[in-house]
C-alpha cells in the first residue's frame, strides 16, 4: 500500500501518469473507496473505428486469426502507394 497525502487544499498528487494517459475516470465505490481508471486519448481521425461495431468486430476477428497463425501473405503493396494521396476522411 502506498500512502498519498493531500495538501492544505485537499489535493493529492498521483505523480507522472503512464505514457498515453490523459486523465483518470473517478469512480466512487459503495464502501467509500475511490477507484481511478486511467483514460487514454484517441485521435479524432480514429474515433470512427470505435463507433462502428462492424469495424471493431472485423478487427477482433483479424486479431484472433493472427494470434492463431491464420495469416496469408499477400505480398508487397508498395507499387500501389501514391505519396500524393491525402486522407479522404
Amino acid at each position: 500500500m502506498k500512502l498519498i497525502q493531500v495538501d492544505k487544499k485537499g489535493r493529492a498528487s498521483l505523480g507522472r501518469p503512464p505514457k498515453g494517459v490523459i486523465g483518470y475516470d473517478r469512480q466512487d465505490r459503495p464502501d467509500g473507496s475511490i477507484l481511478l481508471v486511467p483514460i487514454v486519448g484517441v485521435p479524432a481521425h480514429e474515433v470512427w473505428v470505435l463507433r462502428n461495431r462492424e469495424v471493431l468486430e472485423s478487427i477482433d476477428r483479424g486479431m484472433k486469426q493472427a494470434q492463431s497463425g491464420k495469416l496469408k501473405d499477400l505480398g508487397r503493396f508498395g507499387a500501389y502507394a501514391d505519396d500524393n494521396d491525402k486522407d479522404k476522411e
